[in-house]
């Protein structure tokens, strides 16, 4: 609040200039946000043990039409009397931000959308284990794509083990997914400790049959859906 109340007074006790926000977007991911500051203002930061910069210029996060009340992480530098932010990681794609400076001056900016591009449809050319039969004790399963998939953590939603009940079975699988070859192979693992401790039927249990879905809606790394869902049946053995 004392930061407020010293921002408030500079400002009405100096001559004012034009401080509207301005925005260097040459690397749209990573873009520079800057304001303009009074003399005044910046003999303040220069002068305080931990200068307020947030309280001159600040970023946030809009998702769902609603502010985010945390500033974005990021550096400042006062050059003259250019007060520039920049965010200490690169942004996602089509994510809404808004920067607004001690004189309300606001800014809205957009990090560009993934264009989707008409590529070759992907398919999944192997299942692994290749046979229709994998031991109880083996956890995982590998899905080999044609070609290279969205690197998606949560990839593991569009995969499905279904019982010979012809029941889905939830919380199968441990919660991230493992990319390799370029994002070619997707490996997903079972969770053991689920079955342990009862959370998770067994779905290994020697002599059942399970068949595992991939569905169609997992994404290539274009953004564009696969051809459509797979199946593969596995019998369970020692």
């Amino acid at each position: 609040m004392r930061n407020y109340i010293v921002l408030f007074n500079l400002f009405f006790s100096t001559f004012i200039f034009s401080q509207n926000i301005s925005l260097n977007n040459i690397n749209p991911l990573k873009p520079e946000f800057s304001t303009q500051v009074t003399d005044s203002i910046v003999n303040y930061l220069n002068t305080s043990d931990t200068p307020p910069y947030h309280e001159v210029l600040k970023i946030k996060r809009i998702s769902n039409n609603k502010v985010s009340k945390y500033n974005l992480v990021g550096s400042y530098k006062l050059t003259s009397n250019t007060l520039t932010f920049t965010p200490r990681n690169t942004l996602g794609n089509n994510l809404d931000f808004i920067a607004s400076n001690y004189v309300n001056n606001i800014l809205y900016y957009s990090t560009p959308e993934v264009k989707k591009v008409k590529s070759k449809t992907a398919k999944i050319k192997e299942i692994y284990p290749l046979p229709n039969h994998t031991p109880h004790n083996a956890f995982y399963f590998c899905v080999q794509f044609s070609q290279k998939m969205e690197a998606n953590k949560k990839a593991f939603n569009y995969a499905t083990i279904i019982n010979e009940n012809g029941d889905e079975l939830p919380l199968v699988w441990r919660e991230e997914a493992y990319w390799s070859k370029n994002n070619t192979l997707l490996t997903l693992m079972i969770h053991p400790g689920k079955i342990k401790r009862g959370m998770l039927e067994n779905p290994l249990s020697i002599g059942k049959q399970i068949t595992l879905k991939i569905s169609k809606d997992i994404k290539d790394f274009y953004g564009n859906p696969i051809k459509k869902d797979y199946y593969k049946i596995y019998t369970i053995t020692k």
